[in-house]
């Protein structure tokens, strides 16, 4: 990214990206949340932003809130926060440090929240996925007890493979947080199998346990990650680590559910770990540690962590405090593909339609898809009516059956045609128009989008 940066960046406040926005030549609309790390390190410097021992004084305190005041009176959703160490700097200088927002106390944020709360916007975040606890501050915040509730949002909702508990255990908590403690909280929630894909042991799932963390961190110190690796302690403490049961877990890290997709010795693919582990005779991690070694990120494998259950997925698609919006697909390029989640849900609604064993009406999952969520996030669009803009998606229910879990190689071309993996609905999408302009048909997107003519707009909040 930071070629591209030096040749186009030209703001240094929220007011100056979104005047850079309103005058590209956007394809589609855009809103935008303010980052938290943003501010820590915009106003604290990135050395002190990324430690526990340096906390942000009371001016800096201020220096955040005039910044994200600014953003909000420019339409601005709210704030986008981050508690899960999983996620980590990247580059050369900051490698392997958690991000910026990681580091500041409940308290640091306490002005920040009251402002959201008076400007009626949004709160969303991630909490610590290892310990899970701090996801009682988001929905604490979000109480209106004696006071305003505040928009909040948090990820994510899943009917995990690794804990089976945690789907009725965040439901009863969201519905108990809303109803008895009058918040205005909602969960986000794929609507589809959460598959992930891997290449060797580049995912950030492997920063869930300490052993995983240590080979990530040096991901760009190969002998000496090879090395670890071939130490006999740290196979042994991987080992512990990867089966145990009653550790929270995001990832069911069972090898056996894991499929090799490639693999440079081709007999590999197609099997899971456990499989030639038996056919080597070989403990399956350590089977799986040396072709690592050997291969590195040509071994390319792929699991399914959550939403396996189909038989779960009308309590999910009608439970009321959740929003269908999660994908981090856009985050994680190379591991994640779910940019068609709103089809993979309208296919699986049809289809249940179909069968006499409806989940919900077609109207309510085009409804929870879009007017909803416009709605709640306090932005004007996400439904058709006269003299609203134009912004409409047509689609074909003829050609649902060509939605799948099968993903693509795509590339990127701004970042010198760096791969990515896609989706490929061939035929569903007949036209999409933007403010009533065509943007997209016949499976292909019109001449000069993206690149010279403008479609799209800055969405701004709604006050």
């Amino acid at each position: 990214m930071l070629p591209l940066l030096e040749e186009k960046k030209e703001w240094n406040s929220p007011k100056e990206w979104k005047e850079y926005i309103n005058k590209s030549p956007l394809g589609i609309n855009v809103a935008a949340f303010v980052g938290h790390s943003d501010l820590r390190m915009k106003v604290m410097g990135i050395d002190r932003s990324l430690t526990h021992e340096d906390k942000a004084n009371k001016q800096e305190q201020e220096q955040m809130y005039t910044l994200l005041k600014e953003a909000l009176d420019e339409g601005f959703i709210g704030l986008s926060t981050m508690d899960n160490p999983w996620d980590k700097m990247d580059g050369n200088r900051y490698w392997s440090h958690k991000t910026p927002s990681f580091y500041s106390s409940w308290k640091e944020r306490k002005a920040l929240l009251k402002l959201l709360r008076e400007k009626n916007a949004v709160l969303q975040g991630a909490p610590n996925l290892v310990t899970r606890y701090n996801a009682l501050n988001y929905m604490l915040a979000s109480s209106g007890l004696f006071r305003k509730p505040l928009k909040t949002t948090m990820i994510a909702m899943m009917d995990l493979i690794g804990d089976r508990y945690i789907f009725p255990l965040i439901g009863f908590a969201s519905r108990a947080i809303n109803v008895l403690g009058n918040a205005n909280f909602r969960m986000q929630s794929p609507p589809c199998p959460f598959t992930v894909y891997y290449d060797g042991v580049d995912s950030v799932m492997f920063e869930e346990f300490p052993s995983g963390e240590a080979l990530r961190h040096l991901a760009k110190e190969l002998d000496t990650r090879n090395e670890l690796i071939k130490d006999p302690v740290f196979r042994e403490n991987f080992k512990k680590e990867i089966k145990q049961k009653f550790a929270p877990k995001v990832w069911h890290k069972d090898l056996s559910k894991s499929i090799i997709t490639a693999c440079p010795d081709e007999s590999f693919v197609g099997k899971n770990f456990y499989e030639l582990a038996e056919e080597k005779n070989l403990h399956p991690v350590d089977l799986f540690l040396d072709t690592i070694i050997q291969y590195d990120k040509e071994i390319k494998w792929t699991t399914t962590i959550a939403n396996d259950r189909k038989e779960k997925y009308k309590s999910l698609y009608n439970f009321p405090y959740n929003l269908i919006s999660f994908s981090d697909a856009g985050a994680h390029i190379n591991n994640m593909a779910f940019y068609n989640f709103p089809l993979k849900m309208i296919k699986i609604v049809q289809d249940a339609i179909d069968n006499g064993k409806p989940i919900m009406s077609m109207e309510k999952c085009i409804w929870r898809l879009t007017k909803e969520q416009g709605d709640w996030f306090n932005l004007d669009c996400g439904y058709l009516a006269e003299g609203k803009t134009a912004d409409i998606v047509i689609i074909n229910p003829k050609k649902l059956h060509t939605i799948t879990e099968e993903v693509e190689v795509g590339t990127i071309k701004e970042f010198n045609n760096c791969e990515r993996l896609v989706n490929r609905n061939e035929g569903v999408v007949s036209r999409a128009l933007v403010a009533g302009k065509t943007i997209f048909k016949d499976d292909a997107f019109v001449e000069g989008y993206g690149e010279s003519k403008k479609y799209g707009r800055f969405l701004s909040r709604v006050s």
